[in-house]
């Protein structure tokens, strides 16, 4: 069964799950198109993926696989051969602390209220609003 992770390649959460598939040496395939079809963010399509609208989805054979975390932990226990995840439980716990930290806040902050005021991957690109961006600093 092929991976495959549908999102566009700017999203910072599907380029997290690229690369946990890298450090698994995992064979996938990544963007918004299954089966040959492009998917459009947010169609009804999409949509039947996930019921929100967002990226990534993990598919893999009949399963899809939502939310970065969740789609991390399912790699690691569907492709065993090797783990990214510490045996330890107060090590676990930490990662999925950090790891929940930074999807919810550092994301949210660095990328969503930042980074995308100044660099947008909408084309045409918008004029950059200064004052956001300087209450954002």
């Amino acid at each position: 069964m092929r991976l495959h992770i549908l999102g566009p390649g700017f999203s910072t959460f599907v380029r997290s799950v690229r690369l946990y598939c890298e450090e698994k040496a995992l064979d996938y395939t990544h963007g918004m198109h299954v089966d040959g079809k492009t998917i459009t963010l947010h169609s009804p399509e999409h949509k039947a993926l996930h019921p929100f609208g967002k990226v990534p989805v993990l598919l893999h054979g009949e399963r899809n696989v939502i939310e970065t975390t969740t789609i991390c932990r399912y790699l690691d226990e569907a492709f065993a051969h090797t783990s990214l995840r510490p045996a330890d439980l107060a090590q676990k716990v930490k990662v999925d602390q950090w790891s929940a930290a930074l999807a919810m806040y550092a994301d949210d902050r660095l990328i969503r209220r930042y980074l995308l005021l100044l660099v947008s991957p909408a084309q045409p690109s918008r004029p950059i609003d200064r004052e956001a961006v300087a209450n954002a600093e």
